[in-house]
């Protein structure tokens, strides 16, 4: 599957709630490709032991039998282990679940600057072997706590969605000997540079009628530009973002929608507009601030490339550690 990049990171800034407790850490290794080097950082992780450890209670299982699923967090801040489908699976085979956070983002940056020689280590060749890590380090864990011999192995199963389950799918490949399956969802397994079939897919996902709706409200937005810029772009709360930017947030606000399951959100929202005699413009507007920036944690400034320059890791600096990712 290919990939459309988007620098809103939307796989981990759709709302979830989150099951895990706490912020845990371990020491990661910086360069996994020179063995010169020395240097390590702080990961974050976050684990939830809940169905293992009832498992445990109320039956004669031996801890190594809990299966541990290793749900790989992607391309931004790891808010912790969501209270999804991946539970629902820990549940039903008593499962522990760990996510290790990327490195680079959130708090697991190994510097303190995100300057583009800082971002050297940066890759998922490096990530692949951070889970590797990872992995055999939390098994040491598991062991200790359960007063298990060095060699206990639990069975061990990746997940991942997107990026990340492409990280997940390239895990499995590179250390088969530390994971028994992956489950990779829209895995990236190939990269596309014009990739246009994502626009005609969201296309066909709406329908001609709506399609047509949302083609017209570019066209819109695009005279409206012309007209007067300022007022344009300060309608959508993106005063000051240069025009290859502020459409970018417009194609996007109606993509993504539809990427994530709201089609009829935005389709419906926008046929109300027009047939309340509402520009085109001013509702697409008023779809992004009631409901599109709202519900997908969508601040619009963070589509400015003004913002890919913040080296100091912020509210930001997602942006900038993908898109620097995606261009090497």
């Amino acid at each position: 599957m290919a990939i459309r990049i988007s620098t809103v990171l939307l796989l981990l800034t759709v709302p979830l709630t989150f099951a895990s407790d706490g912020d845990l850490f371990f020491d990661q290794i910086l360069d996994h490709f020179d063995p010169e080097n020395d240097a390590t950082f702080r990961q974050r992780y976050f684990e939830d032991t809940t169905y293992c450890d009832s498992a445990l209670l109320r039956t004669s299982a031996l801890p190594s039998t809990c299966p541990i699923f290793l749900y790989i967090c992607g391309e931004a801040t790891c808010a912790g282990i969501p209270n999804d489908y991946i539970r629902e699976y820990a549940r039903k085979f008593d499962a522990i679940v760990v996510t290790p956070e990327h490195r680079y983002y959130g708090r697991s940056s190994p510097f303190e600057e995100l300057t583009y020689e800082n971002l050297t280590y940066l890759s998922s060749r490096q990530a692949i072997n951070d889970l590797a890590v990872f992995r055999n380090f939390y098994q040491g864990v598991f062991n200790a706590k359960h007063k298990l011999s060095d060699g206990s192995e639990n069975p061990w199963i990746t997940f991942g969605v997107s990026y990340s389950g492409g990280l997940a799918s390239w895990f499995r490949l590179k250390f088969p000997h530390l994971t028994l399956g992956s489950l990779s969802s829209s895995g990236v397994a190939e990269a596309v540079l014009a990739y246009t079939a994502f626009d005609e897919q969201v296309a066909t996902s709406v329908g001609e009628e709506c399609a047509s709706l949302l083609r017209n409200t570019t066209q819109s937005i695009e005279m409206s530009l012309k007209a007067d810029s300022n007022k344009t772009k300060a309608m959508f709360g993106a005063t000051g973002m240069i025009d290859g930017d502020f459409m970018y947030l417009v194609a996007d606000a109606a993509a993504t929608s539809v990427q994530y399951g709201y089609q009829d959100t935005v389709c419906d929202a926008m046929n109300r507009s027009k047939n309340a005699g509402v520009n085109l413009t001013a509702a697409l507007a008023d779809y992004c601030n009631s409901f599109w920036y709202r519900t997908f944690g969508i601040n619009p400034l963070s589509y400015s490339q003004e913002k890919l320059k913040l080296v100091v890791p912020g509210e930001y600096t997602g942006s900038r550690q993908w898109w620097f990712q995606v261009k090497i």
